[in-house]
């Protein structure tokens, strides 16, 4: 089993009062522990093919890609998605963005991190520190059109350059 990260967002749209305690805020601890016990509501069954490693990042990772790209983005094929990083959330939103049919383009400062994103099927790799005008790498990449999606998680000076690198009826999904 593993705890939701919103204990009391079972479905539909997000409010205040379905993000109110999330695990890890001060009122309510998180699950670096040992042991932790939740109401039977607060968790889903794991599928079984996954290690617990993997199992942990589906409560917050993998459902803050999903409800960007899939819920609220409606991501469907021939959208360009411009994903910051290979951390959890990134990841997934690439792997989100490629099972929808979307075109990714994947900014990495490691060639190593950038050469396993390209084994999972991204084909546009970026490594920021050798193209430190990454934002005008993507408008090349996307003919000046921008992408249709850019999921933001480094948060600071990248915004602007996310925001210039997003066409004019783009979304912007910041987790940072």
């Amino acid at each position: 089993m593993a705890g939701l990260f919103f204990a009391n967002w079972k479905e539909g749209a997000v409010t205040p009062e379905k993000t109110r305690d999330p695990l890890g805020n001060p009122t309510r601890d998180g699950v670096l522990q040992e042991y932790v016990v939740f109401d039977e509501d607060q968790v889903v069954k794991v599928p079984g093919y996954l290690t617990p490693a993997e199992a942990a990042t589906l409560p917050c990772a993998a459902l803050t890609a999903w409800n960007a790209l899939i819920e609220k983005g409606k991501i469907n094929p021939g959208k360009t998605v411009l994903i910051q990083g290979t951390g959890g959330v990134a990841l997934f939103a690439a792997q989100f963005s490629l099972m929808s049919g979307a075109q990714v383009i994947l900014l990495s400062s490691s060639d190593e991190k950038l050469e396993r994103a390209g084994q999972l099927g991204i084909s546009q790799l970026i490594n920021y520190r050798k193209s430190p005008n990454w934002e005008k790498a993507v408008l090349d990449i996307t003919e000046g059109k921008g992408v249709d999606h850019v999921v933001e998680v480094v948060g600071g000076n990248s915004v602007d350059r996310s925001i210039s690198a997003v066409a004019s009826n783009g979304v912007f999904h910041r987790s940072a």
